[in-house]
């Protein structure tokens, strides 16, 4: 797998990000996400209620991701890289910092995720266990896992 061998920054989302991480969710269209999905991320990007950040690399933003938080479990939220840059290790660097802000979070015991069956892999190598498959989404499309992670 090539590497980025410039920096990746993160930073805090803000609402002039929104319109770039809509277009980088549209470009994993359909392979990771669906068009129900889309519906939910649009709701989601305008309002974010818990962190959510964003990729940089040569002053662009090329991927985008968050967590939340509901009692001692942390569930990572939407992360994405732009389809052009995949395979390049943005998207462990992304995953990795969102671990490492939840790790550093003593509240949080466990971290979970929702993802499709193309993904699996991906989090395995991170440390997630397979929970169990939670449904299956527009009729053959794909199934969606439940992953965890225990600190």
């Amino acid at each position: 797998m090539p590497t980025v061998k410039s920096t990746i920054t993160f930073r805090k989302f803000s609402d002039e990000n929104a319109d770039k991480c809509i277009e980088i969710f549209k470009s994993n269209t359909p392979f990771y996400f669906s068009q129900i999905d889309e519906i939910e991320f649009n709701r989601f990007i305008k309002d974010p209620a818990s962190p959510f950040f964003v990729a940089i690399l040569r002053n662009s933003i090329v991927g985008c991701g968050g967590y939340s938080v509901m009692g001692n479990i942390g569930a990572l939220r939407w992360g994405m890289v732009d389809f052009e840059h995949h395979k390049k290790g943005i998207g462990s660097k992304l995953l990795l910092y969102r671990l490492n802000q939840m790790i550093n979070d003593p509240s949080i015991e466990e971290i979970r995720l929702e993802t499709g069956m193309s993904n699996a892999r991906f989090f395995e190598r991170y440390g997630f266990k397979i929970l169990g498959v939670d449904q299956v989404i527009e009729k053959n499309y794909r199934i969606r896992l439940q992953m965890s992670y225990t600190k």
